[in-house]
């Protein structure tokens, strides 16, 4: 109740909800491989989830988990051109679970396999 009292005192201006946003968006891009979840992200900047949602998607044109997923997608596709670990310890180190998910994934992001990415940038 206090955190709202003081959220309708004291309304924030536009460069602070942008501070908040570029403050989460750091978040993500150093720690994108965690199992994160827009209540963590949000609590971490000091936003209700709801208004941090809102105000993501406003500044991103993506709703938080299609965000994330295409992070980490950018990541591993930058980890599978440049180096040479297998594509399965690439799926792991960009936070998939699953090498099937990874992959397909991948391939709809992208239109090719992490594989053929990999054989194409060799």
């Amino acid at each position: 109740l206090d955190e709202v009292t003081v959220t309708l005192a004291e309304p924030r201006s536009a460069q602070s909800t942008a501070r908040l946003v570029d403050r989460a968006l750091a978040l993500l891009d150093r720690h994108f491989a965690r199992d994160l979840s827009d209540e963590e992200v949000a609590e971490a900047v000091g936003l209700s989830t709801s208004h941090f949602r809102y105000l993501f998607r406003q500044a991103t044109g993506q709703p938080f988990n299609k965000y994330l997923v295409n992070l980490r997608l950018e990541k591993a596709r930058a980890m599978l051109v440049a180096g040479d670990l297998p594509v399965t310890a690439v799926a792991s180190a960009v936070g998939f679970a699953s090498l099937s998910h990874f992959s397909r994934a991948f391939a709809q992001r992208f239109s090719v396999s992490p594989a053929n990415l990999r054989r194409m940038a060799g």
